[in-house]
C-alpha cells in the first residue's frame, strides 16, 4: 500500500483499522479466502474495471497521508487500554 499498490488481503491480517472494502482495497471474505473462483472474480476486477484502480489509488494515497507513526501509536495504546483496562 506505501508503494502505491492495490491491494487484496484477507480479514484476518487485521488491516481492516485503516481499509474499507472497495474503497481503498479488496477484502477477502474469511469464509472465501480458501475459494479460488472467488478471488480469480475479485483479481479479474482490478484487470477489468481500470476506473476502480484509479479510485482505489487515490484513496490509498489520502488514507496515507493521514496515518501516522504517533496516530498509530495513540490507536495501539487505545486498544489495549479498551481491552485490558490498562490507562495510559
Amino acid at each position: 500500500m506505501g508503494s502505491g499498490l492495490l491491494i487484496v488481503f484477507s480479514k484476518l491480517t487485521g488491516i481492516q483499522e485503516l481499509i474499507t472494502d472497495g474503497i481503498q482495497a479488496f477484502v477477502i471474505k474469511n469464509d472465501k479466502r480458501m475459494d479460488l473462483e472467488y478471488i480469480t472474480t475479485v483479481l479479474k476486477s482490478f484487470i477489468s474495471e481500470l476506473h476502480i484502480i484509479h479510485k482505489m489509488l487515490d484513496a490509498v494515497l489520502k488514507t496515507l497521508k493521514s496515518v501516522t507513526w504517533r496516530e498509530n501509536a495513540i490507536n495501539m495504546f487505545q486498544i489495549i487500554a479498551d481491552n485490558w483496562g490498562a490507562k495510559f
